[in-house]
């Protein structure tokens, strides 16, 4: 791992590389920095093209105004970047002018795995594109997955998307929101989509928990595809599906 710090990056490290790897941390009341020349903001990470894992921000602040593509995790996640067991929760970011805000990514596409985000809030300017509650924005040059995550969020926002403003060559597959549009299907094309459910005030899907459904795909699913990641198993504690 290295940190590149200029005026394009801000986080926690600028840039992390294809080989690195940053995780167990846990940032609490935090607060990015404006930035005038600044395109790529996480609290984590700028840019990832490694592996973020077992990582969280809550009660955080982003104050954005400016930067292009802004993340609560990461700015931007490469095609070979993955972010595993990772959440955030309880954060806030205001958008002026941002391009891409997403609840845990920002922009890219790449790999995330077993991650939830629950009661962020975005105070989006009329000029934004919106937000997503997973990324913001995937484009079309490379693909993104997204498998066994969920969302939360008590709000309700029309330019907040629960999954994702736009996705394109994407494959979803378990994935769980208690409300509002999966994504902007206008400027989307080629999703794949794989037990994606709304779930109730009881956290049930389709009839079944939330926290079964997850806890199936890391038996299966995520044990064959992904064998080289340990991943964290799912509880409902005091209202809420958490990592056990």
């Amino acid at each position: 791992t290295y940190s590149k710090v200029n005026l394009t990056y801000s986080g926690l490290f600028g840039h992390i590389g294809t080989n690195g790897r940053v995780q167990n941390l846990r940032l609490s009341q935090a607060q990015t920095v404006k930035n005038a020349t600044c395109t790529r903001t996480g609290f984590f990470a700028a840019l990832n093209e490694g592996i973020i894992m077992n990582c969280h921000i809550e009660q955080s602040t982003a104050h954005e105004g400016i930067h292009e593509k802004t993340g609560f995790i990461c700015g931007q996640l490469s095609t070979k970047g993955h972010i595993i067991n990772c959440s955030s929760s309880n954060n806030v970011i205001t958008s002026d002018k941002s391009s891409y805000v997403g609840g845990l990514v920002g922009y890219g596409y790449g790999y995330i795995l077993n991650c939830y985000t629950d009661k962020n809030k975005y105070n989006l300017n009329a000029s934004s594109r919106g937000a997503g509650e997973v990324i913001g924005y995937s484009p079309s040059n490379y693909d993104l997955t997204i498998a066994n995550c969920y969302t939360h969020n008590p709000l309700s926002q029309s330019s907040v998307y629960a999954l994702t403003i736009s996705a394109k060559n994407a494959t979803i597959d378990h994935f769980f929101y208690n409300q509002g549009t999966l994504y902007n299907t206008n400027n989307s094309s080629n999703v794949t989509k794989h037990n994606v459910y709304k779930y109730d005030a009881s956290f049930q899907a389709n009839g079944t928990p939330v926290t079964t459904w997850m806890n199936n795909w890391i038996k299966n699913e995520g044990t064959e595809t992904y064998p080289n990641f340990t991943f964290k198993s799912w509880i409902l504690k005091d209202g809420e599906i958490t990592f056990n």
